[in-house]
């Protein structure tokens, strides 16, 4: 019933009934990998002893720990730019990333048009 609705929803859309189904995976395999990334926060987090607010506190002083600046000098800077040092909304992550996906799709429709 997902996949109909899904495929329903690019109906108009230009695409071929494959790119549609590519389209749909896309989405659908987006949605799965941060679920995934999201349960291996929380397992890590339940695992640490510590509460979500600390354990993602101290994420970022692990990583400044391992991290060698000569061999990872990007990481490095993001670290030293502060990223972790205020939290993002629930769903920015999702909304930002979803958002690219759908630019693109919109391109490619677009550019059938």
């Amino acid at each position: 019933a997902w996949f109909e609705d899904a495929l329903a929803c690019l109906a108009g859309t230009g695409l071929t009934e494959a790119r549609k189904a590519s389209v749909v995976m896309l989405l659908s395999g987006y949605v799965r990998n941060l679920a995934a990334t999201e349960a291996d926060i929380m397992a890590a987090v339940l695992g640490s002893g510590l509460d979500y607010d600390e354990w993602m506190a101290s994420y970022p002083r692990m990583l400044s720990q391992l991290t060698d600046p000569r061999r990872f000098p990007a990481l490095t800077a993001f670290l030293e730019a502060g990223v972790f040092d205020q939290a993002d909304e629930p769903d920015d992550e999702f909304v930002f990333g979803l958002d690219r996906i759908l630019d693109g799709v919109a391109a490619l429709i677009d550019s059938l048009r």
